[in-house]
C-alpha cells in the first residue's frame, strides 16, 4: 500500500503512485546517457515530453523505469538499437524507502521491470554508480 506521508511531485495526478505501490528497498538498474551520472537520468517520461501512458498499469509515465536483474537490462538495451543510440550506460542504486514507492510492472523483454515513483526531493543522481 502507498505511503501518504510522502511529498510528491506537484505534477503527479490524483490517485498516483498507484495505492499498490510500496516502499521498498531495492537494487536496481537504471539506464543512463553519458559517462556521468546526473540529474536528468532520472525523469520520468512524463518530465521528458514523452508519451508512455499504458491503460494496464496506470500512472507509469510518472515514475522511473528500473531493473532488478543487471543481465537482464543489459541484454535488453543492447538488443534495441533505439536505446543504445540515445543510452551509453547502466547505473545500480537502491530505492531507498524514503525516496519514494516500487511496483512490479513487468513485460515480455523485462520480466524484472519495476516502476519506481520519486518523492519531490529525491536526489537518486548522488547514490546510483555507473556499473
Amino acid at each position: 500500500m502507498s505511503e501518504k506521508k510522502y511529498d510528491y511531485p506537484k505534477f503527479f495526478p490524483d490517485g498516483c503512485p498507484p495505492e499498490d505501490a510500496e516502499p521498498m528497498e531495492l537494487k536496481v538498474y537504471r539506464l543512463v546517457k553519458e559517462d556521468k551520472i546526473s540529474k536528468d537520468d532520472f525523469k520520468s517520461f512524463f518530465e521528458e515530453g514523452r508519451d508512455a501512458r499504458n491503460p494496464k498499469l496506470p500512472y507509469v509515465e510518472y515514475g522511473l523505469s528500473v531493473n532488478t536483474k543487471y543481465e537482464e537490462i543489459k541484454k535488453y538495451w543492447r538488443g534495441n538499437p533505439a536505446l543504445k543510440k540515445k543510452f551509453r550506460n547502466v547505473a545500480s542504486g537502491l530505492t531507498y524507502k524514503y525516496t519514494g514507492v516500487v511496483k512490479p510492472t513487468p513485460s515480455k523483454a523485462q520480466r524484472n521491470h519495476y516502476t519506481w515513483w520519486l518523492c519531490k526531493d529525491a536526489s537518486p543522481e548522488n547514490y546510483f554508480l555507473i556499473e
